[in-house]
Order: structure tokens, then sequence, then C-alpha cells
């Protein structure tokens, strides 16, 4: 149907808006990313700033998924909670079957934990980190303190806060945006020492670190495990994650998640990925380990490159890097250079303490070198 004119519908009155929109509501701002490229200029840039893998699924892949997708009954509901698809994928971990549950890209996860978890728990999360965590604890109306890590972004258990009885302490390892990540170890002393706090783990990160925290779930059931098909395997475009914990955490946490939330065509992506041997998701993994020594060796390029006294590079455990410049200004002059050079990266300048900061997405061979150079131009000229 179409309209010769168009109508506004009213807005508002200052009275009406008080009284039907919650106070953390009016005072908190929705995520905003950076802007896309417009599509006729997509592919002549060089986007370094979502963290996402630098290629694509191969034809053969999507297609088998579209030919499966075609054969089902769209008039009839997938299944509710993809009990079965979570099944499989445990297996996949070695894990129980009633140890996984999967829902949109692991970011849905926040907040069924933050909805699920008594409000008067005393909750920690690492500071500097993933901005959702702090961004979506105020809608459920949960306070915490802050874990702070150390002045060049690795983990310090000693800042730890003091934790109580029911504590709830939610990080991400590796870290995003510093990229340092918590060693096995340490983790698995907390779990131990502190049976009665829930530690709560966003490890979307986790193939490019090789540091795996999965086995910790066969010995402590006070540990939560949020993962993603979005970074390593290629997915971003998907938004498909899961959750790993004890049985009876994944049965509560079931609960509170709406059913439905997967539709045919995850459903049948999922069904393609777990088929066995798990060629994709093995191949994907091996391409995490290429991607993990282009990090390491763009990290000692820039480390080479660049004077500490003027650029930090943090060291990662993530497919990024983190640079903080001292100078905010320098920072904004350097993040325009860039994309003069038509290269994007992450502007996180005031974020979470961080001062005068841009994070680096890990790219192709030559988007890294093309980085390195627009780096090396700018320094070399200022």
């Amino acid at each position: 149907m179409s309209s010769t004119s168009s109508w506004q519908p009213p807005s508002l009155d200052s009275t009406q808006f008080d009284l039907f929109v919650k106070p953390v509501a009016r005072q908190r701002s929705t995520y905003q990313p950076q802007k896309l490229p417009p599509p006729d200029a997509a592919h002549s840039i060089i986007k370094l700033d979502q963290n996402e893998n630098s290629i694509d699924w191969p034809r053969e892949l999507k297609l088998r998924v579209l030919n499966h997708l075609s054969e089902l009954d769209w008039h009839r509901y997938p299944q509710p909670y993809a009990t079965e698809l979570a099944a499989q994928l445990a297996e996949f971990h070695g894990l129980s079957s009633t140890s996984i549950l999967i829902g949109h890209g692991s970011n849905s996860f926040i907040d069924l934990i933050f909805a699920t978890m008594g409000p008067a728990n005393h909750w920690i999360i690492v500071q500097p980190t993933f901005g959702l965590f702090t961004a979506r604890a105020p809608f459920h109306h949960l306070s915490y303190s802050p874990w702070p890590l150390k002045s060049q972004g690795g983990f310090c258990l000693e800042s730890l806060p003091p934790l109580q009885t029911g504590s709830c302490v939610l990080f991400a390892s590796p870290n995003n945006p510093t990229g340092c990540v918590l060693e096995l170890a340490s983790l698995e002393q907390l779990l131990t020492t502190n049976p009665h706090c829930l530690f709560i783990c966003d490890a979307a990160y986790e193939e490019y670190s090789h540091v795996s925290y999965t086995p910790l779930l066969k010995h402590h059931a006070n540990l939560i495990i949020l993962r993603t098909f979005s970074k390593a395997y290629s997915s971003a475009g998907l938004r498909l994650g899961y959750l790993m914990a004890s049985p009876d955490l994944i049965a509560t946490l079931r609960n509170f998640q709406l059913p439905f939330t997967l539709n045919h065509f995850a459903t049948v992506v999922l069904t393609e990925l777990l088929k066995s041997p798990y060629t994709f998701l093995q191949d994907m993994a091996n391409h995490a380990t290429t991607v993990a020594h282009a990090r390491d060796q763009l990290y000692h390029q820039l480390t080479h490159l660049l004077d500490p006294a003027r650029c930090f590079v943090y060291p990662s455990g993530a497919n990024f890097l983190l640079l903080t410049m001292s100078n905010h200004t320098e920072c904004q002059a350097l993040i325009t250079h860039l994309k003069t050079h038509q290269i994007s990266v992450r502007n996180l300048s005031n974020t979470q303490g961080l001062t005068g900061a841009l994070r680096i997405s890990i790219g192709a061979a030559t988007q890294n070198q093309a980085c390195v150079h627009a780096l090396s131009t700018f320094f070399n000229s200022n």
C-alpha cells in the first residue's frame, strides 16, 4: 500500500514520558557502533574496527546451509531451546549434554545472567572491559565494584575487591579492549578458594589465546563461560553464541531465556557446523592460530616502530591490539590520518578511563602491513 501523504504519530508530553518510562532508561544511551562505510566503498575500506575475522565462509558451505534451509517448513516453529543442538555442541567440547545453552550472539547472555542472578549479590566487573557489561548493569538495578587491571593491561589478583558470599565476578579473557589473558592457574585458584562466589567469563576471543577454561567446568560449579561463533569462526553476521555452565545453572538460566530465540536459519547453520568430523570448525581454529601469529608479528613491528613515550601498544591474546597515547589530540589526529589511508579503527578515547586509545583488529597480511605503513608515516612526520 502507498499513501499520498505521510503522518507523524504524536509525541509523549513530559508528564506521560516520566510516567511511562523507567528513569534508568531515560538516562542511558544505546550502543553506538562506528558508522559503516557506504556500500559502494565497503570493499575499498580496510576495516579493522570490529574484531571481525578477515575471511568469510567458503561458498560451498553457504550453499549447503541455504539448500538445507529451503527444505524446512518455514510456517513451523523451530525448537524452543535447541536442546538437541546444545547436546551436540556439548559433545564437541567433551561436556555433559546439559551443560550448554545456545542463543543469539553471546551478548544476549549478559542480560540473561543479570536478570537471573539476584540483585542483592555483590557484583564485581573488571575495568576497563567490554562496554556492554557496565552499560547493561544499571537496567537491572545492579551496582558493582570495579576490578582494575594493571596499568599495562594485565590481570592483578591483588587488586580484586574483597569477595563476599554470593559475589559475582564478571570479566572477559582475553579482555576487550586490552587483550590481556587471565592465567588458567589464577582462575582455578579463584574458583577453588571462593566456592560461594560465581565467576562469569566472556571468552569470545579464546581461540586466539590458546588458554581454555572449559576443563575447569568439570570440577567447579561456580563458573560460567560465554562463547561465540562471531570471532574465530567468521560468523559475526549470523549472531550465534552459547553459554557453558553446570547443568543446574543451565536449567535455571533457561527459565529466564525467551523460547524460540533461534530461527530456522540459525539452527541449520549449527547443524551444518556440528557435523562430524567438524571440518570447518577445525579449519577455523587453525586459522585462529595464523591470526595469533600475525598479531604477535604486528605487535613486535609496532613496539619497534613506535616511541613508547608517545604510543603504548598493549600485549594481546586476542585478535586485536590496543594503542594508547598520552596526548588525546594526537590520538584523534592519528585516527584521522588512518582514515585518509582508508583504514578504519575503533576509537576508544575516554572509554572507561582510557586516554587517547584506539583498537586495531588483525586483518589479512596486506591490510596489517598497510596499517603499519600508515602508522609509520604519521609518527615520522609528526
